[in-house]
């Protein structure tokens, strides 16, 4: 199969810069696509296909766009090859693929037929669907699937799936291959994902209405445990009063101080501390980076000293943290952190883990008697209730009452 990577090249320019290149690899076979894209190293993550490059870089969206148009490109005219009846892909070079992604050459295709309902191509509009996503973080959640999409395809032996394939029993075949060979999460993700694509469809009159699978095909949620997992506050306070200082390793202690910002910021996500604007009036206003495609309200934490002493130490230029700053990307940090957290759970003999923490905020909140509706606004949820959505004005002091109590709790002696 012919697979893509993006890299430096070798000479970097009299400013400091590097080219960015673009590597096709197939049947042992290279070919390089030059980007006209020049990056400083630093600023250069690989293993992020469509935002390679941070934000520190100068015009780093516009070369972050030109590299993700190549990488859409390249996806494209693998499927056209794919489904080629004059074109065999087992039998091209990789340098044979990169003149129809330059646009040399134009991948051959069927004769064109009028599309109806029952030959219009599911793939390829669900790769453009794909592409019209809000943010990259959508976008690269639904080319995954479409790289799930290409296996079973593989797996089934067929070229392409029609709108007309998508039937209730092709559902179910799906379902059943799917949870064997990945896993749960991803089967619920797929299925909402394809039938968000074929509704669309229908929207824009590729397929009808009558022919929906999903009208009785239902999709499955992911089993939850009846027990919530989290973590006990006698545990979280040993691992953030033990002394990590005395290993010598700094990253031990900024982790250390991660877990307490996380419970003071009323069990905020990594991502969200990460992207964390500068704060105003003394209390941090973000949407949490879940709800930014959902229209999500703006939370207000109140910075308490024990965040503040932590905002001084870590304290960014152009975001509350310097966390960004510090990394290529979100990615890389979050593993950098998950990493280092494994070597302190052995050393501190307690293990802690960010997910557990935010579940533990709610928990031991709820357990304290504050209102569902106190503890879901502190954690940036969406209001369940009419009058929380359209009516009531929600009072923010009483999220700080309740960080507050939260903070105290940590912090016992």
């Amino acid at each position: 199969m012919a697979s893509l990577t993006l890299r430096l090249g070798s000479r970097a320019k009299k400013d400091g810069t590097y080219p960015v290149v673009a590597r096709i690899s197939h049947r042992c076979t290279n070919a390089i696509i030059c980007t006209n894209v020049h990056v400083m190293q630093e600023n250069f993550d690989p293993l992020n296909l469509h935002r390679p490059i941070s934000r520190k870089e100068y015009m780093a969206e516009h070369k972050n766009q030109i590299l993700s148009d190549i990488v859409r490109k390249f996806d494209e005219v693998v499927f056209d090859l794919q489904r080629s009846e004059t074109v065999v892909l087992s039998e091209l070079t990789a340098n044979d693929i990169r003149t129809y992604v330059v646009g040399e050459k134009k991948a051959a295709k069927k004769e064109p037929v009028k599309r109806t309902a029952n030959s219009s191509d599911f793939m390829r509009f669900f790769l453009t669907y794909a592409g019209e996503r809000k943010t990259e973080n959508a976008r690269r959640h639904y080319i995954y699937i479409y790289r799930v999409l290409t296996r079973y395809m593989e797996h089934i032996g067929c070229s392409c799936i029609h709108f007309e394939d998508i039937d209730y029993q092709w559902l179910v075949d799906f379902r059943k291959w799917i949870r064997s060979e990945i896993s749960d999460v991803t089967r619920f993700k797929a299925e909402s994902y394809i039938r968000a694509a074929y509704r669309e469809a229908e929207r824009r009159k590729l397929c009808s209405r009558a022919d929906d699978p999903f009208l009785d095909f239902k999709i499955e949620q992911v089993p939850v445990s009846e027990e919530i997992d989290y973590a006990r506050i006698e545990d979280i306070r040993d691992f953030v009063k033990h002394d990590f200082s005395k290993y010598g390793m700094p990253n031990f202690e900024m982790v250390r101080d991660l877990v307490v910002l996380c419970w003071g910021l009323c069990g905020a996500n990594l991502i969200d501390i990460f992207n964390m604007p500068k704060p105003k009036d003394g209390e941090f206003i973000f949407v949490r980076s879940k709800m930014q495609t959902r229209s999500g309200r703006s939370v207000h934490i109140r910075i308490e000293p024990e965040v503040q002493r932590i905002l001084d130490k870590y304290e960014g230029k152009e975001l509350a943290f310097r966390f960004a700053e510090d990394h290529q990307s979100w990615q890389s940090w979050q593993n950098s952190i998950n990493k280092t957290l494994r070597r302190m759970h052995k050393r501190a003999g307690t293990r802690v883990i960010f997910s557990q923490l935010r579940r533990s905020w709610a928990t031991y909140a709820a357990m304290a008697g504050w209102s569902d509706r106190v503890i879901d606004k502190s954690m940036g949820h969406t209001d369940s209730s009419v009058l929380g959505r359209h009516y009531a004005q929600y009072d923010w002091s009483k999220t700080a009452e309740c960080n507050r109590a939260m903070i105290d709790l940590l912090m016992k002696q």
